[in-house]
Parts: C-alpha cells; sequence; structure tokens
C-alpha cells in the first residue's frame, strides 16, 4: 500500500466516494480504531495564496470546531473525529452513516415523507438555535440511516463558504463563495443572503423531489411569482400537507415558514398529532387528571360516584311516589264525592276542607322525604381538596344541572314556545395572536438581513418609521432575533422580549435583549416600540 493512501499513518483510503466544487470525498478505515472502523474522509482544495493561507487555516479550525459540537449534541448530524492540515490541504474526518440518501431512495409514500419531514425539522431545529444555517439542504445531503431509519444530514456548506473567504482592503472577512445547489438554493442566497428560511426553502423542495422524483428545474414556474408549480404532479396529495410545502416553498421571504418550529406544528397538525406545547394550551382540562398518588384517584371515585347513584335513586323514588299519591287522591277524591251527595251541605264543606289538608299533607311528603335525603347525606367535597377542573362552577349548580328538583307543573302552564333569548353580535375586533407577533419581528429581521430596508421599515408604525436608521444596519453581515417570550398581552397589542445577535463583516459578533411591542392597526400587524435593555454578550 502506497503512503499516499494513508493520512497521518492513521486513516487509509478505501475508495473514492465522490467529487465536488470544494474537494473530494473518501471512504476510509481508521487502523487506530480497535475496530477499524470505517470513517468519512473530507478532502479540501490546496490553498496556493499565501496572503489567505493563516486566514482559511483560522476560519477553518473555527468552523470544524463548530462541526464537532453539532455532532455531539445531535445524534442526526455526524460526529466529527478529527480536522487537521497536512501538505497543504485541510481534512475533516466524521462517522460514516451506512443507509441511503433520498436521491437513491427514489419516490416516497406521502406519509413516509411526512416522517421524514418532520424528524428533519427537529435537526433545523436544533442548528438554527445555535445560529447555524446549513446552506445546502438536497436529497443527496440526507441520508436515511440503516439502523434507525432517521434522516441524518450531512455537508455542511458554512465550511465550504468559509474556505472561500477572502480579506478587502479595510480589514473585513468576506466570502466569495456562493454556496449552495442550482434549483435547491433560495432566490436570496445566490445574492449571499442567506436566513434560516432559506434552509427551510431547500427542505420544502426536497420533501417535493421525494414525493414526484422530479428534480425543481424540471417543474415550470409561475411567470408572474416565480414559484415552481408542482402540484399537477401530485394531485392527490392532501390539501394541508400540500398547503405546507407551499408556504415553505415561497420566492418572498415574510410569506415563508419565519424558523423551523412553526412549520414543525404544521406538519405535527397534519399528521393528526399534538405537541406537549399545544396540548396544554388546547386541552388544560387534561392536566387535573395527573394525580399526584393513587389516593386521590381513589378519593375522587368515593366522592362523585355514589353522589350521583343517590340522585338518579331519589329522582326515581320520588317519581314514583307521587304517582301512587296522586292514584290515590284520584281513588280517594271518587269516594268522598259519592259521600259528599249523601250528606248535608256543612258535613261535605268539612269533609272536602280535611280531604284538602290531607291532600296538601300527601303532597309535602315526598318533598320532605327528598330533602330528608339530601340533609342525611352532607356534601364529602365539603372537607375535600378544589378540583382545579370545577373551581369556576359551585358543585351546588353542578347537581342542579345534573338532578334538577321534580317537579309537577299543570299541563296548562307549559310553554310550549319559550321566548328565543337574543344573543349579542360577535366581536369583529381584530385579534393579535402570538403567531402574528413573532411572524411581524421575524419577518423584520430576515429583510433587514437582505438589506430589503422598504419591507422593512413598513413593519414599523408611522410614528416608529421616522426613527429607522438605515445606516446602523448597513453595518452587519446579518440581524437575528431568537427566543421571543411574550410579557404582557390584550387582544390587539402584544409586548415581547428577545435577543438579538448582530453579526460583523470581520466575523465577530455582539448579543442583547431588545423589547418590542407589536400591535394591530387596522387590522395589519405593526411594531409600535422597540427598546434597548441590555447587552448580554460584548462584541467578540
Amino acid at each position: 500500500m502506497d503512503m499516499e493512501n494513508i493520512l497521518l499513518n492513521r486513516y487509509e483510503i478505501i475508495n473514492h466516494l465522490g467529487t465536488g466544487g470544494f474537494g473530494e470525498t473518501y471512504l476510509a478505515k481508521d487502523l487506530h480504531s480497535p475496530t477499524q472502523k470505517r470513517v468519512v474522509v473530507k478532502s479540501l482544495k490546496p490553498i496556493h495564496d499565501k496572503n489567505r493561507s493563516e486566514l482559511i487555516e483560522k476560519l477553518f479550525l473555527k468552523e470544524a470546531s463548530t462541526l464537532e459540537e453539532l455532532g455531539e449534541n445531535s445524534k442526526q448530524i455526524p460526529t466529527l473525529y478529527a480536522y487537521f492540515h497536512h501538505q497543504d490541504r485541510y481534512y475533516l474526518v466524521q462517522e460514516y452513516i451506512q443507509g441511503k440518501s433520498l436521491n437513491q431512495i427514489g419516490i416516497i409514500s406521502p406519509d413516509k415523507c411526512k416522517e421524514i419531514l418532520l424528524s428533519f425539522l427537529e435537526v433545523l431545529k436544533y442548528i438554527h438555535s445555535q445560529n447555524i444555517i446549513h446552506r445546502d439542504i438536497k436529497p443527496e445531503n440526507i441520508i436515511i440511516r440503516e439502523k434507525d431509519n432517521l434522516p441524518v444530514l450531512i455537508d455542511f456548506g458554512a465550511v465550504k463558504e468559509k474556505m472561500g473567504s477572502f480579506t478587502t482592503p479595510n480589514g473585513s472577512i468576506v466570502s466569495s463563495v456562493i454556496v449552495g445547489t442550482r434549483g435547491f438554493m433560495a432566490p436570496e442566497q445566490g445574492l449571499g443572503r442567506t436566513v434560516f428560511s432559506s434552509d427551510l426553502f431547500a427542505l420544502g423542495l426536497t420533501i417535493i423531489y421525494c414525493l414526484t422524483g422530479k428534480s425543481p428545474m424540471e417543474f415550470p414556474s409561475d411567470t408572474l411569482t416565480g414559484e415552481l408549480q408542482w402540484q399537477d404532479y401530485i394531485p392527490n396529495l392532501e390539501s394541508g400537507f400540500r398547503e405546507i410545502l407551499e408556504k415553505a416553498t415561497k420566492i418572498d421571504i415574510p410569506s415563508r415558514y419565519g424558523n423551523a418550529e412553526e412549520m414543525y406544528q404544521d406538519v405535527l397538525t397534519v399528521m393528526g398529532e399534538v405537541s406537549p406545547l399545544s396540548m396544554a394550551m388546547a386541552s388544560p382540562i387534561i392536566a387535573p387528571t395527573q394525580l399526584s398518588s393513587p389516593s386521590d384517584t381513589l378519593l375522587k371515585t368515593q366522592v362523585i360516584t355514589p353522589r350521583v347513584e343517590d340522585d338518579n335513586l331519589s329522582d326515581s323514588s320520588s317519581s314514583n311516589f307521587l304517582m301512587v299519591v296522586m292514584f290515590s287522591m284520584v281513588v280517594f277524591l271518587a269516594l268522598m264525592g259519592g259521600f259528599f251527595l249523601a250528606q248535608p251541605r256543612q258535613d261535605n264543606q268539612v269533609v272536602v276542607e280535611e280531604t284538602e289538608g290531607e291532600v296538601e299533607e300527601e303532597k309535602d311528603s315526598p318533598m320532605d322525604m327528598e330533602r330528608k335525603n339530601t340533609d342525611t347525606n352532607p356534601r364529602e367535597e365539603e372537607n375535600t381538596p378544589i378540583n382545579p377542573i370545577t373551581e369556576e362552577i359551585p358543585e351546588e349548580d353542578i347537581e342542579e344541572v345534573e338532578s334538577p328538583p321534580a317537579e309537577i307543573n299543570p299541563p296548562e302552564e307549559i310553554n310550549p314556545n319559550p321566548p328565543i333569548e337574543e344573543t349579542p353580535p360577535p366581536d369583529t375586533t381584530p385579534v393579535l395572536s402570538e403567531q402574528e407577533a413573532k411572524q411581524t419581528l421575524q419577518s423584520l429581521y430576515s429583510y433587514l438581513s437582505a438589506k430589503q430596508f422598504e419591507s422593512a421599515i413598513a413593519l414599523y408604525s408611522p410614528s416608529m418609521q421616522s426613527q429607522f436608521r438605515q445606516s446602523f444596519f448597513e453595518q452587519f453581515d446579518k440581524v437575528t432575533v431568537e427566543d421571543l417570550r411574550i410579557t404582557s398581552q390584550s387582544s390587539q397589542s402584544i409586548t415581547l422580549v428577545g435577543d438579538n445577535t448582530y453579526y460583523y463583516p470581520d466575523g465577530t459578533t455582539q448579543r442583547e435583549q431588545r423589547n418590542y411591542t407589536v400591535t394591530t392597526m387596522d387590522g395589519v400587524p405593526q411594531i409600535t416600540s422597540s427598546q434597548f435593555l441590555q447587552v448580554t454578550k460584548p462584541r467578540e
């Protein structure tokens, strides 16, 4: 074996996997591993410019360390075993993923595509939380691993972009390389203005490829919007899934998903699943059922079940008793009628008065019996903890609804057409949702990063537009906002706190915290306040 085929006397090249614009990829064997495990060795093209070599080495080491951290914290990103500089070349040694890429698998069913998409969005959520954009999502770069069928993301474009950087005369670091694959690459990426939704754009087209087996270049496009017309190639695709893919692949950045979490939640909904967060928001009644101990469940059963049975028994007994009493009264009155005709009028009056008195006593007896049953069965819940489910509704009201007292109303008193209560007209005032408020702020920073300042200014209220300083944002390569959280909320206004990161051309960043207020004005969410709070990470 020639020494050329062994790197650092450790990595033995087995075969050549592929060639790209930035170098070669090989399958190798780690001779220092007890099992001589298979690894992937990526050799980046040599750098012959001495003026750039020091800068490139610094950037390479920084990006390689980032890849190492990503692989350690996500099982769907290959582990980075080593990175080094050898004979004018830079090398990465990564975990070898056994499986097939999405372009090797071919057409995939919609249900399986949804599973892949949902799992892959978990990866993107993590990557984007680290302020990293992949830049080259496509079918070839997603491998379905054999051992667990999970999608694994390979070949990060961030390293490629850094390797094509150079220093301008004023000291700024600029990339001369546009990373991405034609067809899957978002339009803004071609201008060097990549945003988080650029990855979602490429992911949407990747899933469309899996559904149709066709590259984006094979689809016709709308002559007005430029958007691909792929829908006719999957006519039976369910509308919810189609709308997700349409939104992800919008040409206009603010029309897309602002982040991976939003897309993830929509996919969950289409799949008929509910995330823990949305479950808690949509079904608060579930929370109290998670009792702390079996004894709580037993106590609840003992309180509720007998009471319901007693109420039903009481209703049944009272109803039967009343029927017997009424029948007895009819028979008794009939007998008294005959006696009434045979006696003097005065005697009859006495008999009638006595009979009426007996009837009144008979009428009271079932109600007295029900009252006695109620009094001798005091509410056990008075000595038990208040159930959060019914805390807003008193037990007395619930019991009256479940078992109304038996009453006998004369037929003539029943109103067959009860008056219809007028319902107040619905409130048509637009309600500002949390998603709309966050989407507005995400769109703002997408515009600012893309240097689309007119679109960014339009998101501010008129009073805020006069305070906008374009020159301030022109000094940054990118500005992002993360971890938006609500501090106060009304029907038309939401105040949030978020963390901003400012990316300078020289590679340094600064992080600060700001306070925002988004208000619905004429039915449109607008930013009515933006205040600096504190610097959380100085420029470095």
